[in-house]
């Protein structure tokens, strides 16, 4: 999250915000907000929508200039960070990235599924490289 860019928001944002990392991690984070009573009712629409919102934020600024006084160490968050985002999104919205099967964490192998055979290229493919 941008601290520098304070806003009122849906209380679960900021949750849904670290679970990509935690995702990375081997974290079964769809657990996670199936128990939460932050996300328990929340639309799955809703979730995608905020990932690919923050995905697409950090994309946009990771190859910027720091400003004045700034940590390059932003610009190194920032793309490692967006790509958790991208991958927990694709494996919700049943896309798949080449050599990843859908619905598989942080790059290990998950058994294939009928969604991965007929499954839409992933959208970031040439994004993220």
């Amino acid at each position: 999250m941008d601290w520098n860019w304070l806003c009122l928001g849906p209380p679960w944002t900021d949750f849904v915000g670290i679970l990509p990392l935690a995702r990375a991690d081997g974290v079964d984070v769809d657990a996670w907000l199936a128990r939460s009573e932050l996300t328990r009712g929340v639309d799955p629409e809703a979730v995608d929508a905020w990932l690919a919102a923050v995905a697409a934020y950090m994309l946009a600024y990771a190859d910027d200039p720091v400003w004045p006084g700034g940590t390059p160490a932003i610009r190194v968050h920032q793309r490692r960070y967006a790509p958790t985002f991208l991958d927990w999104l694709g494996a919700r919205r049943g896309w798949s990235a080449p050599g990843v099967s859908v619905g598989s964490t942080a790059g290990a192998a998950a058994a294939p599924s009928a969604a991965a055979a007929s499954a839409a290229p992933a959208p970031w493919d040439s994004a993220c490289r």
